[in-house]
């Protein structure tokens, strides 16, 4: 027997309709997932319970939003689920970053803060890296996707760039060293809301 962590998500989708005076609500669609995890490696918490969410997201982009009016179908379940990881690693990597924590690095080999902000580095690059591929079909495809296509490659490299600069212990670290990959980062924000993509529930 195996010390597990199941944990259970139910998705719906639901419409109303009115019964004589009474305005009820139906189910049309729902989803079921179910994730077991040995629970000596993933505890059970509303942590782990929300990054199911977010994996699942990006998995099952279609469970998870309201289909267009114009139904359009530029974007295919893939390439949204790809625009979805990379939408989340921007986010958690810009919200995470904190100008007192940056300020705590030192110059020295052991220093734990700068490892913490090399490996969120290393994090985001993963993540980024690991998205999927962005179609770019100009002649299909909104403009956006092509500028989004050169902020990703953009954001690739600032952050190649400080994370070789960051395992240098002797290099002093600022504010100012994370600026250049913080804007990349809000510029994909920026990007991504401009597509027309499904809303999500």
């Amino acid at each position: 027997m195996v010390y597990q962590t199941p944990s259970a998500h139910c998705i719906m989708t639901k419409r109303t309709m009115h019964i004589g005076s009474e305005i009820t609500t139906l189910v049309d669609d729902d989803s079921h997932f179910v994730v077991v995890r040995p629970k000596a490696f993933v505890d059970s918490s509303g942590t782990t319970w929300a990054s199911e969410i977010v994996r699942l997201r990006t998995m099952h982009p279609a469970v998870f939003e309201i289909p267009l009016a114009s139904d359009d179908t530029s974007f295919s379940a893939e390439q949204r689920g790809s625009l979805c990881k990379i939408e989340y690693a921007v986010f958690q990597y810009l919200d995470m970053t904190e100008e007192e924590d940056v300020k705590k690095v030192s110059a020295h080999d052991d220093c734990p803060h700068r490892k913490y902000e090399r490996n969120r580095v290393q994090h985001l690059l993963s993540k980024i890296n690991n998205a999927g591929h962005i179609e770019h079909d100009a002649d299909r495809l909104p403009v956006a996707i092509g500028i989004l296509h050169d902020q990703v490659n953009h954001l690739k490299q600032c952050a190649q760039d400080l994370e070789v600069f960051l395992a240098t212990a002797s290099n002093p670290v600022a504010t100012s060293d994370f600026i250049k990959i913080k804007d990349s980062c809000r510029s994909i924000l920026a990007t991504v809301k401009e597509i027309d993509l499904p809303r999500v529930i």
